[in-house]
């Protein structure tokens, strides 16, 4: 349990920042047509997107406060350190950016279930979420260390900051402020 809940953590603040922004932003851009109120309204993209990003990291922080306690609860040795809630902030931040930018390029509800499965669902199951990355084939962990998941996991179960834990926070950081970026872009240069 000391091993799973963390990864556990890490993949429902994924799942949960990301899927109600992607599914949220969709469907007000495409059905609802309230998304372009919003984009009419006498603000900067920047600020649509904070909000959006900031709903999405509320949503992921519930989720994985509930498996908090639930682990806390059964496990006995599972320590929640400085650095473990800075990397389940920064991971709600990405994801819930990640998902503005599928909630903003995707052309019908179904696209979004469409990027769910090709890129969230293997993060979820292949990113150090329930097993060590190191026990994944040689062939295929290249492929693993390039998903921001994976490198969640690495940092949400240091104990204190090592190498490995700020390079990951790094890399989680990069992500982050890229996709931050992309968001807004996307969110400026909205026409519907």
């Amino acid at each position: 349990l000391s091993y799973l809940i963390p990864g556990l953590v890490a993949m429902s603040s994924m799942n949960n920042s990301y899927t109600w922004v992607a599914n949220a932003l969709n469907l007000n851009r495409l059905y609802f047509k309230t998304f372009q109120v919003l984009v009419q309204a006498p603000i900067r993209p920047s600020a649509i997107m904070i909000g959006e990003v900031l709903a999405g990291m509320v949503k992921g922080l519930f989720a994985s406060g509930l498996i908090l306690i639930v682990g806390i609860i059964t496990a006995r040795d599972l320590s929640i350190t400085p650095l473990f809630v800075l990397t389940l902030l920064l991971n709600c931040f990405l994801f819930a950016n990640l998902g503005v930018i599928t909630g903003m390029i995707t052309k019908s509800h179904e696209d979004t279930a469409t990027y769910n499965n090709f890129f969230i669902l293997p993060m979820a199951f292949f990113g150090g979420t329930f097993f060590p990355v190191d026990r994944i084939p040689e062939p295929l962990r290249g492929v693993i260390w390039v998903f921001p998941l994976t490198h969640t996991n690495v940092a949400i179960r240091q104990s204190s900051i090592d190498v490995s834990g700020l390079v990951s926070l790094g890399i989680l950081l990069l992500y982050a402020i890229a996709f931050f970026i992309i968001g807004s872009r996307l969110i400026r240069n909205y026409s519907e």
